[in-house]
């Protein structure tokens, strides 16, 4: 489910990150090119990801309950605009993270 949920989060945001294990996705990370605030975007897409497979697990192993991967893949898109935005409001800084989410992960 995990890796589903990666794949799926990654490919319909049309981010650019490697996702083959822990290590090659910090690796990935590190080398994000761009503008300071789409790299911060991008570690926040990985944090958000980390954080809702988390919650899909518990959620499996404390109440037997499963999610659909799309319905956690939507709530992980939601939260990652929810943050944007709210970075944008208070710093102005983010418009180019804004422009980016709008046009599918393309700048």
């Amino acid at each position: 489910m995990a890796t589903e949920i990666w794949r799926a989060t990654l490919r319909d945001g049309g981010f650019q990150l490697q996702t083959g294990g822990l290590d090659q996705c910090i690796t990935s990370l590190k080398k994000q090119k761009g503008a300071r605030q789409i790299r911060e975007m991008y570690k926040a897409i990985v944090n958000t990801i980390i954080y809702h497979i988390w919650q899909a697990r518990n959620l499996i192993i404390f109440k037997g309950q499963t999610q659909e991967i799309s319905t956690i893949v939507r709530a992980i898109r939601e939260q990652i605009i929810q943050r944007i935005l709210h970075l944008h409001i208070q710093s102005h800084k983010y418009h180019k993270c804004i422009e980016y989410l709008s046009h599918g992960g393309r700048p």
